[in-house]
């Protein structure tokens, strides 16, 4: 009888994996559905570190204006519309009667100068109203430079040496 019931035991797992691996599938049915993957990108933008410099000014021979030129580092989501505004700068124009900024060398000492966004000086930057991309500011996903014009005003012949500077703060608006 032992020998017997080892031939049914064998028959039987030979014919269990035989069933098994000739089965098509061990599920019966299917069902279908989907998955949704969702994300929200959010507008931004940034201003990188920006400078405009004049060189050197010569008050022997200031009845020139002084023209500069710098740009100003912006960053914004491709597609985000931004607008740039500067305002009265650190050492502030109400120092002088003769443009919208002043720079200051730290000695009550003034150097008269106006930033535009054209080069001819014309788009004059009223502080805090001037929008300096003129409404045209689009964001593109990369660096963009936005140019920056300077000018200190002519006929600053009693201007103390030294270095001097100003520090204006950029806006962006989005």
């Amino acid at each position: 009888m032992k020998k017997f019931s080892k031939y049914f035991v064998v028959l039987f797992l030979v014919l269990g994996v035989a069933l098994f691996v000739s089965s098509p599938s061990v599920f019966a049915n299917t069902a279908t559905g989907s998955l949704t993957v969702t994300v929200s990108v959010a507008s931004s933008c940034a201003v990188g570190n920006s400078s405009l410099s004049f060189g050197f000014y010569d008050t022997s021979s200031s009845n020139a204006a002084v023209n500069g030129k710098g740009a100003i580092n912006v960053t914004c989501t491709n597609g985000t519309p931004y607008s740039i505004t500067l305002d009265a700068g650190q050492a502030n124009g109400n120092q002088t009667t003769v443009a919208a900024y002043a720079m200051g060398n730290g000695l009550n000492n003034w150097l008269a100068y106006n930033l535009s966004t054209t080069p001819n000086i014309t788009g004059r930057v009223v502080p805090n109203v001037t929008d300096i991309t003129g409404g045209l500011g689009q964001g593109t996903g990369v660096q963009q430079n936005i140019p920056i014009y300077g000018q200190i005003v002519a006929g600053q012949t009693s201007v103390a040496p030294g270095n001097y500077t100003d520090t204006v703060a950029i806006t962006i608006n989005y």
